[in-house]
């Protein structure tokens, strides 16, 4: 039999054991107040400002500055309706996704302070979906396109800078934004990319030679596309956040916020969690990562840095892979997955070596058969 033909029936016994089939598991959504900017009917205009939909809609401009209420028409995106999007022969908005509304940038920050609070080593998602006007602009280093979104996930019991590094109103960036790593924005520092991390912008077309990487997130809204065509057109775009163990923001109120610039709009915002214990980052809490808690069980974790400890098992940040942390794993496990999920994931792995011991017992068995 050759080696080949051995990694397949390897890899099917393990299949069929199920310790190469991972359960799915999905995160925890946490409600957000206005997710899809509907709580607030614009006036005939067809938009309205911060100042007039709050407090309507849960959605404040300018959060951390100060200027919740009254953030105007100098100080915040804006609601538009599906009405307005269409209005005119070149129709250059989005059609809002659901609903009737959806949120146009101004090049200003809007978001929402939650009255749940960060738990120590999970994992939280902010998500909203974009889609550009059709007459965005693309700008030059470091600005990139004309109709960028920035996300940001912060610690809403802290106040910002009102400015990023570039003049830029950021509104909630420095100290209290966990997402944001000003290097990335200075073009004189190593870290510098011409979109980081917490920055998405359109797909096409590409930006000019200069740019170091190039996520191609969404789109702008194609030129002569009908309201179908453009709510089809929106894509989904998402930042995350791992809370490590003894982290500042531990037991702090969560703060969401995006800064959608002048041809950018979102619509249907959300926010998940992954409970202790993502060891590999996927963002689902299944039989992967209970492998990763076990092969490091007993380690002595101390010498790491808190995120590599983190993610080699240590769950309560005591530089100890052991049974404190066996058992917040189990809780979270049953948390996200379901009263006693977690009994029957380990029920459903077998021990490795009686799973490897079968499997080329197995293997052993059909060589032999081959020689036949």
């Amino acid at each position: 039999m050759k080696i080949s033909r051995w990694h397949k029936v390897l890899g099917a016994s393990l299949v069929a054991c199920g310790m190469l089939a991972p359960e799915h598991a999905e995160a925890i959504n946490i409600p957000l107040a206005d997710p899809s900017f509907e709580a607030f009917t614009v006036p005939a205009i067809g938009y309205a400002y911060s100042n007039t939909y709050v407090p309507t809609s849960a959605w404040i401009g300018r959060p951390g500055a100060g200027n919740f209420q009254n953030a105007g028409p100098q100080g915040s995106n804006w609601i538009y309706n599906a009405a307005y999007a269409e209005a005119g022969a070149t129709t250059k908005r989005p059609a809002p996704r659901t609903g009737t509304q959806a949120m146009h940038g101004r090049g200003h920050m809007t978001g929402q302070k939650l009255a749940t609070t960060f738990e120590a080593g999970a994992t939280y998602t902010f998500s909203v979906y974009a889609q550009g006007d059709n007459d965005a602009q693309l700008l030059g280093v470091p600005y990139g396109w004309q109709s960028r979104v920035f996300l940001h996930i912060y610690d809403a019991s802290l106040y910002g800078n009102d400015l990023g590094p570039n003049g830029e109103d950021f509104e909630v960036i420095g100290e209290n934004s966990l997402t944001y790593n000003e290097e990335e924005y200075n073009p004189l520092s190593p870290s510098f990319t011409y979109f980081p991390h917490d920055r998405f912008a359109p797909s096409e077309p590409i930006p000019p030679d200069g740019a170091q990487t190039h996520p191609g997130n969404f789109v702008n809204r194609p030129n002569g596309a009908t309201a179908a065509q453009s709510q089809a057109a929106w894509q989904k775009i998402s930042i995350t956040h791992l809370v490590l163990p003894g982290s500042p923001e531990v037991g702090k109120p969560i703060g969401i916020a995006f800064q959608a610039f002048e041809d950018g709009a979102v619509d249907d915002a959300s926010l998940t969690k992954v409970g202790p214990g993502d060891l590999n980052g996927d963002l689902v809490l299944n039989s992967l990562d209970w492998g990763i808690l076990r092969t490091n069980q007993l380690a002595d974790l101390s010498s790491l840095p808190p995120a590599e400890s983190y993610y080699l098992g240590d769950l309560n940040g005591d530089g100890q892979n052991n049974h404190g942390d066996f058992l917040i794993f189990k809780t979270s496990y049953d948390a996200t997955n379901g009263g006693g999920s977690f009994a029957a994931m380990v029920a459903s792995v077998p021990e490795p070596s009686a799973a490897l011991l079968a499997v080329l017992a197995g293997a052993g068995v059909l060589a032999r058969n081959r020689k036949k």
